[in-house]
């Protein structure tokens, strides 16, 4: 467990990762649905692209060893 906290980068990045495949599943769900009068409010493909860039720099800043 203390590897763990030596790389706070790492677990960033994996975190962020983490949500970009949630918004990815939750994108898909929103165009699968059934009823089209319910679009919903959540715009899933920014918070997706934003959490991918912020999981590339988190990448990057842990792979330097910052």
């Amino acid at each position: 467990m203390d590897e763990l906290a030596n790389h706070p980068w790492g677990i960033a990045a994996v975190a962020a990762v983490m949500v970009a495949i949630i918004c990815a599943l939750m994108e898909k769900r929103r165009n699968d649905r059934v009823d089209l009068e319910r679009v919903g409010f959540m715009p899933w493909n920014l918070i997706m692209v934003l959490s991918l860039i912020i999981g590339a720099f988190a990448a990057g800043l842990g792979l330097r060893g910052l």
